[in-house]
């Protein structure tokens, strides 16, 4: 349960390194890094956030005992115990934070479950399998929300949030089980494995339904029958990396650093048409891909995980 950390700071730090003494006062459970503050879940239900590991320093977030964190580069948000979901931004340093409770458990206890974080929205899966998205109308650029922001009235005049649900194929089968957020891009899975993107495609962010069709955005959620049979599913910031059934691993989206993995750094686009997916190279000989993360100009793939290790099994960049 014990923290270190390395990377880029005020003086880049090239070794791990054993992060603030308060957080060695309880196991840490999970963390979540955004852009420039990280988030530390203890087994107490504490928050804990610091924005450079040079401080070894670090303060408490004043909200009721969490269950999950997450992290993005410009928010940062907590499910809490009583099924709420409270966000904060970041603004460089966690004491100009303030969290906000966007989200409360409905009166017949239907908690929220998944939180995902984008730059400028956020999405939120309960217990029942509503999915709502939460953000500023303004800031809207893409659908992001699930809405066109000329859809939002007045409210694209200002930063005001606004809470809006998302619908999707009226199927007994297709039974949300997990949201995933990019920065301006967003998906749900499904039960079956089928999974649904919005928002912005002018990078390849979503699989277009035809060859030659070039999109901005899309507004509503678009269906992906290449991935029909997905088993886990990340994004980054404009990048999307798959897990599939049968072990193998699909990623499309932006490349300009190598970050779809295939080779080149050429934007890569996902065939729409099943058994047209285009594989990262090279992933047959490391066995039976488990998990894919994506951080914000790179990713990584787990292969062989043994289902009984719940090591690695929250890791969020």
């Amino acid at each position: 349960g014990k923290l270190f950390g390395c990377g880029g700071t005020l003086a880049n730090v090239f070794l791990p390194l054993r992060l603030p003494p308060v957080l060695e006062l309880c196991p840490i459970v999970h963390v979540a890094c955004g852009f420039a503050v990280s988030l530390a879940l203890d087994g107490l239900g504490r928050i804990w956030a610091w924005n450079s590991l040079d401080s070894l320093s670090a303060v408490q977030i004043a909200i009721p005992p969490a269950t999950a964190i997450r992290a993005s580069v410009k928010q940062h948000g907590a499910i809490t115990t009583d099924g709420c979901v409270w966000i904060w931004n970041d603004l460089g340093s966690p004491l100009n934070s303030v969290p906000h409770c966007i989200h409360s458990a409905s009166d017949d206890g239907d908690k929220a479950v998944g939180l995902a974080l984008g730059q400028w929205h956020s999405l939120i899966l309960t217990k029942a399998g509503q999915i709502f998205s939460f953000g500023s109308a303004k800031r809207n650029k893409y659908s992001q929300l699930g809405f066109s922001s000329e859809e939002s009235g007045n409210a694209q005049k200002n930063l005001q949030p606004v809470k809006h649900e998302l619908s999707f194929p009226a199927d007994n089968n297709e039974i949300p089980v997990d949201i995933f957020s990019g920065w301006s891009h967003s998906a749900v899975m499904m039960k079956s494995g089928k999974c649904f993107m919005w928002g912005r495609c002018d990078l390849a962010q979503i699989p277009a339904l035809h060859p030659d069709e070039a999109k901005r955005s899309f507004i509503l959620p678009q269906a992906v029958p290449s991935l029909q049979n997905a088993r886990f599913l990340c994004l980054g910031s404009e990048t999307s990396v798959a897990v599939l059934e049968d072990g193998t691993v699909s990623s499309w989206g932006w490349n300009e650093h190598g970050n779809c993995g295939v080779g080149h750094t050429s934007n890569v686009q996902l065939a729409a048409s099943p058994g047209k997916v285009l594989r990262m190279l090279n992933t047959s000989e490391f066995g039976v891909a488990q998990k894919a993360f994506c951080g914000y100009g790179h990713c990584f793939v787990i292969f062989d995980l043994p289902a009984s290790d719940q090591i690695m099994s929250d890791v969020f960049c």
